[in-house]
């Protein structure tokens, strides 16, 4: 659901809510994009196809920058093949030979690859017929049975077929009947004939096909730029990554390279890193990282308002209903947000106030009478420095607890302790609701969808708004969970990176909800001479967008080789869980994957979703 896989380009270019990078994206030069999966990534590379680019010059408003008719180079699009995933695990159990192996992951590959380029072709020459000749674009084709002829024998030469082709169709077939073979080697019950076969086929360097291919295009069909965008990467074999990664220096002038990828990468060893340090590309210079998540602090959520916007429309609801509907919750202590057309402030007065009237969080009471911040004339009289340091950073943290702490009465007295995890009030609003998605086109379609649906059958807002943060927390723990890493060989690894991101949450809580106070809590973990397997956890959380690691303006986008000494922050799609508020702290340090300790119960499945407060 929502799977810009299982969609066509026409279908994301009509549709799509085009972020502020697609300029970059859709610019002539080479491009990384990164981020987790369901943040957009494969969508903008289908948006950039010649069947993409002709359902956008439809679109009567494109955000500026954004032109079709002036991109002046040909796209190819080379999606992913699931057959990559895990493959190297498996192929090692029914492929001892390690020789074998890497030939039949490099044929697979790179055969995948010569298909795609000729079914992309054959989408710029359908595009082709809806242009006359003096306006055909670069991304679209006219070509002629001749001229196809001739580039098809040519390509049946360079990519070493059985037999001359004279058609792209004919290259298309042939380059299946040669995957085929390939997968008959790892998939049949008997191998050794299919193997016999695949040791036939001589290797084939993709690199030196893209150049062979742009050589026989503009002879026959006078296109001088091409851009090939490859999908997925993470699950390539780790030797085509790193060549193609490599290349991104010195390629062909020609031609630009794009592809996307996890935030953390893995098919450099450390010391094949060392020693292409110096010789490998360079960020912003030889290539553009592109981060499609949210940053790690002060997120920007205006492509998520604009997404929101999106499906409201699609769905027929008016924004500003639906916007009012999320604001409107019974569970959002009252006064305590102040919700204008295009933003939520809080009003850290009334939040100071409730806080004095509930007399639930003594602690944090007692800081704001210590502070006089229940005196709203010595609020005003506070410097703006003052006001940073006493209430900007310290309001956040209060209005958390707020929604966290009971009251109960022991020996006459009365006590303030922990309560257990009944609602999501705190994440209540839309403000909220563009936080706790990250951005996350994916996610954010699961919930408004869900959101609009309550709206439409009546149903309140806090009981709606409950039932759809535990459905979509779920919902996203379970994806998480599914992440699973092989151990390395005589290795005991008994956890999934769900484990870990628990355990720091686990952490980080008891900061920031401890019964004593503090106003700058641990909101974020580094780790320093981690185990191995530490470090394999928390590359696989973070690519599973259950982790946000840190960046600053200057760095965000960079591909992350090591997670060692990373600041890392709970990602907002988990926080309700455990529960941890959506701002960023203090950074605590850890060497090792913490221990769990005994917390109040979370909800259950059905108990959460009947909470109306």
């Amino acid at each position: 659901v929502y799977n810009a896989r299982n969609l066509t380009p026409e279908e994301i270019a009509q549709h799509i809510v085009i972020p502020s990078v697609a300029s970059d994206v859709f610019k002539f030069r080479n491009t990384i994009l990164l981020g987790p999966r369901g943040v957009g990534k494969t969508t903008l590379m289908k948006a950039l196809t010649a069947r993409g680019l002709f359902a956008l010059t439809k679109r009567e408003r494109l955000p500026r920058g954004i032109k079709p008719m002036s991109i002046d180079f040909m796209p190819v699009y080379i999606p992913a093949d699931t057959l990559w995933k895990g493959s190297v695990e498996y192929f090692s159990e029914v492929i001892p030979d390690e020789t074998d192996r890497d030939h039949i992951l490099s044929g697979l590959f790179v055969n995948h690859c010569l298909r795609e380029i000729v079914i992309a072709m054959e989408g710029a020459c359908e595009v082709g017929e809806h242009f006359r000749d003096e306006e055909l674009p670069s991304w679209a084709l006219k070509i002629d049975e001749v001229q196809e002829e001739k580039i098809a024998r040519l390509c049946s030469h360079s990519w070493k077929l059985d037999r001359t082709q004279t058609s792209f169709l004919g290259l298309k077939l042939a380059v299946l009947d040669r995957i085929n073979t390939f997968r008959s080697a790892i998939n049949g019950l008997d191998t050794s004939n299919a193997l016999v076969r695949v040791r036939e086929f001589e290797p084939l360097d993709i690199m030196v096909l893209l150049k062979a291919f742009a050589d026989v295009m503009e002879s026959f069909a006078g296109i001088k730029k091409w851009a090939f965008s490859f999908d997925e990467m993470e699950i390539a074999p780790k030797r085509i990554v790193s060549l193609i990664y490599e290349n991104l220096r010195s390629f062909d002038q020609r031609i630009v390279l794009k592809f996307s990828l996890y935030p953390h990468v893995d098919f450099y060893n450390y010391l094949e890193r060392a020693q292409t340090a110096n010789a490998g590309p360079v960020p912003d210079q030889d290539y553009k990282p592109i981060s499609l998540a949210l940053k790690f602090s002060n997120p920007d959520t205006d492509f998520a308002n604009k997404l929101i916007a999106s499906e409201c429309h699609r769905r027929g609801v008016q924004f500003h209903v639906f916007r009012n509907y999320l604001n409107a919750s019974k569970a959002i202590k009252k006064g305590t947000r102040a919700f204008g057309d295009n933003s939520t402030t809080r009003n850290f007065r009334k939040i100071f106030k409730t806080v004095s009237r509930e007399k639930v969080d003594q602690s944090a009471l007692e800081y704001l009478k210590r502070k006089d911040l229940l005196d709203s004339d010595n609020v005003e009289s506070l410097s703006e420095n003052q006001r940073a340091a006493q209430i900007r950073k310290v309001a956040p943290i209060i209005e958390f607890r707020s929604y966290y702490f009971a009251h109960f009465e022991r020996d006459g007295q009365s006590m303030t302790r922990r309560s257990s995890v009944k609602s999501f009030s705190y994440y209540h609003g839309f403000e909220q609701l563009a936080l706790i998605t990250e951005g996350n086109p994916r996610a954010i379609q699961h919930y408004v969808n869900e959101l609009i649906d309550s709206l439409n059958a009546g149903v309140p807002s806090n009981v709606a708004q409950n039932r759809s943060v535990g459905r979509n927390l779920d919902r996203f723990r379970a994806l998480v969970a599914t992440q699973a890493i092989k151990p390395e060989p005589h290795a005991v690894l008994t956890e999934n990176a769900l484990d870990l991101v628990d355990s720091i949450g686990e952490i980080l809580v008891q900061g920031v909800l401890a019964a004593k106070f503090s106003t700058q809590p641990s909101l974020s973990v580094k780790f320093r001479s981690p185990r191995p397997e530490t470090k394999r956890l928390l590359a696989t959380a973070i690519n599973a967008g259950a982790l946000v690691p840190d960046a600053d303006d200057s760095q965000h986008g960079k591909i992350l080789f090591d997670v060692e000494g990373v600041r890392l922050r709970v990602s907002y799609r988990l926080v309700q869980f455990f529960p941890l508020p959506t701002i960023t702290g203090q950074v605590r340090v850890l060497s090792t994957k913490p221990s769990k300790v005994i917390q109040p119960p979370q909800p259950d499945l059905l108990g959460w979703a009947l909470e109306n407060d």
